[in-house]
């Protein structure tokens, strides 16, 4: 099963903005998606099978502006978590979006696992 969550990279704020200090207006972000699948190998000393697990990521980077009004709960720029960024981003963005940002990564993890595609290297280098 794969596992997504967010990781802030970064924000731009004002240093003023409508009374307050240090106002987010854009929160930059990778949204990741993780999946360890344990394998079957053989060890190459021993020969013996071996269950080993192996993780499988995909992500990418996006951005989205929020804003402030006057009389909205206004959080100090270091009193400020992930947890609260993170509800800004999805309270922005459509689930619909965030539905295909999950099947983009869900599809190039699966493919990470099972490759449809491969890239040889040119037949006339020497590896």
């Amino acid at each position: 099963m794969i596992t997504f969550k967010y990781l802030i990279t970064s924000m731009l704020s004002y240093p003023q903005y409508e009374s307050e200090i240090d106002v987010v207006f854009q929160v930059f972000f990778n949204y990741i998606g993780t999946e360890t699948v344990t394998i079957q190998t053989e060890d190459p000393i021993t020969k013996q099978t071996i269950s080993i697990d192996k993780t499988y990521v995909a992500q990418f980077s996006d951005s989205v502006s929020v804003s402030y009004q006057t009389g909205d709960t206004f959080i100090p720029y270091e009193n400020l978590t992930p947890t609260q960024v993170i509800n800004w981003i999805e309270s922005v963005v459509n689930p619909s979006v965030i539905s295909a940002w999950q099947t983009l990564i869900t599809n190039n993890i699966n493919n990470q696992i099972n490759p449809t595609e491969q890239q040889l290297p040119l037949p006339w280098t020497n590896n």
